[in-house]
């Protein structure tokens, strides 16, 4: 959900979500998702859904949080063909990822970052301030809150389907 909130804010016109989980459709179109995917309902890969959406075309920009190589895959080939950039943010325990090496004649980017590309000594303190004056409402992405002794009560709930952040 941050992704959809961070692409908002940066301006985009159509953000589509992608999950598993339908009850991250309500959340998803809350923080600004103008459209949702659930891979498993669409009986077709995913990325041809994406295009379907985009009259064909896919999108500029595609970010993968999971770090699951299908969705990956999936993340690519949904962006624009010479231009389309994919953003991997979820690392999975797959450390070696099979592609298609047409994706890549096609001219994609995949680019890799840690903590969704922030500089801190540069970004942190704009974050921190839009934070501060709600143009980022962290608040809404905190579902479950629990005491620091309970620190493994905290990551059970986070593979619950409701949870976005503890």
């Amino acid at each position: 959900m941050q992704v959809v909130m961070g692409t908002k804010l940066m301006g985009a016109s159509r953000i589509i979500c992608v999950d598993l989980n339908n009850k991250k459709k309500e959340t998803g179109e809350a923080f600004g998702a103008t459209d949702f995917v659930n891979p498993i309902e669409i009986g077709k890969p995913t990325h041809e859904a994406i295009r379907e959406l985009t009259d064909g075309l896919g999108v500029d920009y595609s970010f993968e949080c999971s770090g699951a190589a299908p969705a990956l895959n999936e993340a690519v080939q949904s962006t624009k063909a010479g231009s389309g950039l994919t953003m991997v943010i979820g690392a999975g325990s797959q450390k070696v990822m099979p592609f298609n090496i047409e994706t890549f004649l096609e001219g994609r980017i995949i680019k890799g970052c840690v903590f969704g590309g922030v500089r801190p000594q540069s970004d942190l303190h704009l974050i921190v301030d839009k934070c501060l004056n709600k143009e980022i409402e962290v608040e809404k992405l905190v579902t479950h809150e629990v005491e620091l002794v309970d620190i493994n009560e905290s990551f059970k709930l986070l593979k619950l389907p409701e949870c976005l952040k503890g």
